[in-house]
């Protein structure tokens, strides 16, 4: 299944997203370690075997794009903090 994907961080107090088209790529540029999908069955079929990513949180379903493709969001702990209060 064809996927977007989108990281919210925040660096310095300042918000920062990103739209990677390889997850794995971005996570191991960006000093990330991927590591085993997703494979609960009982998730939305969007995020079956999306990767983990040590130090961030997901994957999350983030509905779909312009493009009508899914959008898989990893956030990392403080985003998703201030973001589920």
């Amino acid at each position: 299944m064809q996927v977007s994907y989108k990281i919210v961080r925040q660096i310095e107090g300042t918000w920062i997203v990103q739209t990677p088209t390889d997850i794995v790529a971005w996570a191991e540029v960006n000093g990330f370690t991927p590591f085993w999908p997703t494979r609960n069955l009982r998730v939305r079929p969007e995020l079956q075997l999306q990767p983990r990513i040590a130090g961030l949180v997901g994957p999350m379903y983030d509905g779909v794009n312009e493009a009508g493709l899914p959008v898989i969001r990893y956030e990392d702990q403080n985003s998703y903090n201030r973001l589920s209060a």
